[in-house]
């Protein structure tokens, strides 16, 4: 019996110590959640309750100095414009080329910052000179000014003006300087997939056409992207002669090269005619004068007058009422001048011969069949395979 109480004592001593110990792993939890509780109640009421003129302050701290910004002032009006300072009064905002305006917290409705260019102490835009670094004078820009407007032309440098550029106004290029204050962002035009630059430097435009010979087919793209054909005549450093056509009449410009949008060489797979192809029956003047413009000096040309005759030589020149052709007569090679009103029509190369036209479609012919061949064998041991 004693043995049996002494057990009893002892198994209603442990049973205390745990509950004991259960009690106070309870009250711990519970004392924990509650200060848990409390902290997160006390942090939402005092962010719910923080005074607005502090949250300002915070906000505007937190924006770089020299960032675009918008502020709306407790009355409702808006201002826009570089955050120049923030002080423990208020902050400093440059509208324009005069001095900042100083807003006070407690005159401010709300502050945000804006895209825009990020403006240094001096004035000058920090993301802009970055920019121009890695531009070479004379390439092709495109500028996106404050005011939401773009401008395209050719870089020509910074002053302490601002940024100048080379841009089309009223079909010409003309120089204009661009206000730093005024310039959101300055980006190189890069060629892309599907895309050229607006505008070739002049260096570029100069060693275009150094490369085409003098009496080839040119194409121009003028100041206000107008595209312009016509003939190469002369070519100096400064700028080059170009023969074309305007209202009917064969005139001779000289442009220079920063004059221009762009220059290239007509690819001649596409400006050539087919040879063989008859031309058509009559052509008017403005016709022929187009179809001489697009046929380079030193070409063959085929002249059809109006009685049907036909007549092949070697294009010398165009002029504003014919063309200089170099034939064979009574065997000798000789120049005549043709009229445009001597010429039923004109097109470049010469007639072929029924047999080489046969020569051409037995080689068209070999080729189609030698292609089916060969893609049936192919298909066929492909069919195996699988």
């Amino acid at each position: 019996m004693k043995m049996k109480a002494y057990y009893c004592v002892l198994l209603a001593l442990l049973m205390q110590a745990v509950l004991g110990a259960c009690q106070d792993t309870v009250t711990n939890t519970a004392k924990e959640a509650k200060n848990t509780a409390t902290s997160r109640v006390k942090g939402w009421f005092k962010r719910r309750h923080t005074p607005k003129l502090e949250k300002t302050k915070q906000k505007a701290l937190k924006i770089p100095t020299g960032s675009q910004v918008q502020v709306k002032s407790t009355d409702g009006t808006k201002v826009k414009g570089t955050l120049t300072e923030v002080t423990n009064d208020g902050i400093g905002v440059k509208t324009g080329k005069g001095p900042a305006q100083s807003f006070a917290y407690g005159r401010i409705s709300s502050l945000k910052k804006t895209r825009g260019p990020n403006v240094g102490e001096d004035g000058t835009l920090k993301e802009v000179d970055a920019s121009l670094g890695n531009i070479p004078q004379g390439s092709a820009v495109n500028l996106k000014l404050a005011d939401k407007t773009k401008v395209s032309g050719r870089y020509l440098g910074k002053t302490a003006d601002g940024v100048k550029v080379q841009a089309p106004q009223g079909g010409k290029m003309v120089d204009r300087t661009i206000p730093t204050d005024q310039i959101a962002s300055i980006q190189p035009d890069k060629p892309g997939l599907f895309s050229k630059p607006k505008f070739q430097s002049p260096d570029l435009a100069k060693k275009t056409v150094s490369a085409i010979p003098v009496g080839s087919s040119m194409d121009i793209k003028t100041p206000d992207g107008k595209n312009v054909s016509g003939k190469l005549t002369g070519v100096t450093d400064t700028g080059f002669a170009m023969q074309t056509l305007e209202g009917g009449d064969i005139v001779t410009k000289d442009l220079p090269y920063d004059q221009v949008a762009s220059v290239k060489r007509p690819n001649p797979r596409i400006k050539q005619r087919i040879p063989g192809l008859r031309a058509p029956a009559l052509q008017s003047g403005p016709q022929i004068k187009a179809a001489a413009m697009d046929i380079p000096v030193g070409s063959l040309v085929t002249l059809q007058m109006p009685d049907g005759s036909r007549s092949t030589g070697r294009l010398m020149g165009v002029t504003n009422d014919g063309m200089q052709v170099q034939s064979l007569k009574a065997g000798n090679v000789v120049s005549q001048n043709v009229g445009f009103d001597q010429i039923g029509s004109v097109k470049q190369g010469v007639p072929i011969s029924p047999t080489d036209r046969a020569k051409q479609y037995g080689k068209t012919a070999a080729l189609v069949i030698v292609t089916g061949i060969i893609s049936g064998a192919i298909g066929g041991a492909i069919a195996g395979v699988l």
